[in-house]
């Protein structure tokens, strides 16, 4: 209510504004995904929740370099569309950031707008305002490793030849290699392949042979095959 009474003492002229919200805060929220210690993939899953309603461009990502592979690229700050203001959970895909505001419908902006480096370590900020326009909210999430690649096995028995010429197996032979990572269930193999006809000019028909192997992570493995 606003009101005023001029100086000949005549009756008070009123105007009534309502309904006024008295907000000096901005509220917690919370992040569901991604968690702290976990890996950004092609694609990643993420999951918030909003106690009110945001300002509108308020909602926004900060990608930081904290270690691993060199970025010298600046942090990256992603703005999410109108969709993603609103009191209540919300859930994305995020995807390549060079790419993200034409692939992903609740992506408005990318500053700059450059994807994340494989095998290096982020923190990402979520942060809001509300409708009054207070002070942002933050929620950090800390060491998010950047996997958008699978690394390449080290082959290091049988090696190769510097001069091409064929490396000699008998009947039990070891095959020594490490993996930069854990493998996914099933997917690390042994596939042995024909180059060729053998010394004498026989040709085994029965090529390729594929052997699944179990998995390991960051040791040396090493293998005594049966012929086969």
């Amino acid at each position: 209510m606003k009101a005023y009474q001029d100086l000949r003492g005549n009756q008070e002229a009123e105007v009534l504004v309502a309904p006024i919200r008295f907000d000096i805060e901005t509220l917690d929220f919370t992040v569901q995904s991604p968690v702290t210690n976990t890996r950004l993939a092609l694609e990643s899953t993420v999951t918030f929740a909003l106690p009110e309603d945001a300002l509108p461009g308020s909602v926004q990502l900060k990608f930081t370099r904290t270690s691993g592979t060199i970025d010298s690229n600046a942090a990256r700050v992603v703005v999410l569309s109108s969709s993603m203001e609103s009191s209540g959970s919300h859930t994305f895909t995020l995807k390549q950031l060079e790419t993200a505001v034409a692939t992903v419908a609740e992506i408005v902006s990318v500053t700059p707008a450059i994807s994340l480096i494989h095998a290096t370590e982020y923190s990402v900020e979520f942060s809001y305002q509300d409708r009054a326009g207070n002070l942002k909210k933050t929620v950090t999430i800390t060491n998010l490793e950047c996997d958008v690649a699978t690394d390449p096995v080290v082959s290091l028995h049988p090696a190769q030849s510097s001069n091409g010429a064929a490396t000699f197996m008998n009947n039990i032979f070891e095959i020594q290699f490490t993996l930069p990572e854990a493998a996914a269930a099933g997917s690390l193999k042994l596939v042995i392949e024909s180059t060729g006809t053998d010394r004498i000019g026989t040709i085994d028909y029965e090529l390729p042979r594929t052997v699944v192997l179990s998995n390991t992570i960051g040791k040396l493995k090493i293998i005594k095959v049966l012929r086969i």
